[in-house]
């Protein structure tokens, strides 16, 4: 099993008190909000896990977390990713996020994306 960082994702021994790459103590982030380890959950090095955070996200309808996945939205450039993110984000129902989410309908997008900003846009 792989024991990772949740501060800077570097794997770490399962033992560790203080990750060796960041010196974050590990324990300290145990006491941390639940959103807050989902949203740093979001730079996780296993893609699988992000894309679990973002159905989370969408799940659990955090407000706060809108700009968040925005932001990843925009930046990002794998489709699975920005799948995921168009999906988790039209879970809000905010006429405000169609709006965004119509920019994902173009031709330079991939039909992943496309799909998905077309089904959320229905």
């Amino acid at each position: 099993m792989h024991f990772f960082c949740p501060s800077c994702w570097n794997e770490v021994n399962e033992k560790e008190i203080v990750c060796p790459f960041c010196k974050v103590r590990l324990n300290e982030l145990d006491n941390e909000p639940f959103v807050n380890k989902l949203l740093r959950a979001l730079h996780h090095p296993e893609p699988q896990t992000v894309v679990r955070v973002i159905q989370i996200l969408g799940e659990k309808h955090i407000p706060e977390t809108i700009p968040w996945l925005t932001d990843m939205l925009i930046k990002s450039d794998n489709p699975f990713f920005q799948e995921a993110l168009i999906i988790a984000i039209c879970k809000f129902n905010d006429p405000k996020n169609y709006e965004f989410i119509k920019q994902f309908k173009g031709e330079e997008y991939s039909v992943i994306v496309r799909n998905a900003a077309e089904n959320c846009l229905k």
